[in-house]
């Protein structure tokens, strides 16, 4: 139920989170969305693990 906003050119953007997950720490990552929707990708070291990283994706749900 975590959401994001992000303001952009007088308009606020608000994100729904749909996924989390790992991925191996290699200088690479594996994106998984779903390509018809407006989506936000949050990339990020995973807390107290060197070789993973979190990835959150979250789909567009409102525009104001």
């Amino acid at each position: 139920g975590d959401t994001a906003s992000i303001t952009y050119h007088n308009k606020k953007y608000y994100y729904k989170i749909v996924n989390i997950y790992t991925d191996k720490k290699d200088g690479t990552v594996t994106v998984y969305r779903d390509e018809t929707k407006n989506c936000l990708t949050l990339i990020t070291c995973t807390k107290d693990d060197d070789t993973t990283q979190t990835i959150y994706i979250f789909e567009l749900v409102n525009i104001e």
